[in-house]
């Protein structure tokens, strides 16, 4: 069953993005919890198959730059030579290329979920604000995101294996979800036009 895993599922590389958070989104023990079961995380699914991350910094300037939450769990991981690369895209296209080769996605940065479910590439979201989980819910996608705060690597190893074994069925599903956010946007541009031609009072 593992190997038939492994073969299906990992011979692309996970996907990772994380943040940093800072005091005034979690206390310290909760965000020092989220990146270790990450860490533990990502030894567990290299253990069982084999597989190569491929890690997507989304801040690189400011001081809660995502690569500190990179260095972090790197550090955490306790493996010489640990197959986790960072990747700093060129542009936006070449990070929805770069997030498209991956065969599965771990998100915490709420765009990340989003460019991936546009990718067709199975997501499990972390979700540390509302916007992320309004979108799984309302996307149908309640089953894959934790929220930070109740993250346990037991919790983590369920979804993960949940998310590889819908892998199909979520393709399908993205593709849906895919058409039915461009017409909503759609709606909200004719919406604004409507309302700036004087046609319609904007909400």
């Amino acid at each position: 069953m593992v190997n038939n895993m492994h073969q299906a599922n990992f011979d692309r590389p996970v996907g990772v993005s994380l943040r940093w958070f800072v005091f005034k989104h979690y206390p310290p023990d909760v965000a020092g919890n989220y990146l270790n079961v990450v860490a533990a995380w990502m030894s567990e699914i290299h253990r069982e198959y084999k597989s190569q991350f491929v890690f997507f910094p989304f801040c690189t300037e400011s001081e809660q730059t995502d690569i500190k939450a990179f260095r972090t769990v790197r550090s955490g991981l306790g493996i010489k030579n640990f197959p986790l690369s960072l990747v700093i895209p060129t542009g936006f296209s070449n990070l929805r290329e770069s997030i498209g080769r991956c065969g599965a996605f771990l998100g915490t940065r709420y765009h990340s979920v989003l460019l991936a479910v546009q990718q067709k590439v199975p997501v499990l979201a972390l979700s540390y604000d509302q916007k992320t989980e309004k979108f799984m819910k309302q996307a149908g996608l309640d089953e894959f995101f934790i929220k930070v705060e109740d993250m346990t690597l037991n919790l983590l190893m369920e979804k993960w294996r949940k998310l590889i074994l819908a892998k199909k069925e979520l393709i399908q599903a993205y593709s849906g979800i895919c058409r039915e956010q461009r017409r909503l946007a759609l709606r909200h541009i004719d919406l604004v036009e409507q309302a700036v031609l004087g046609k319609k009072p904007l909400a």
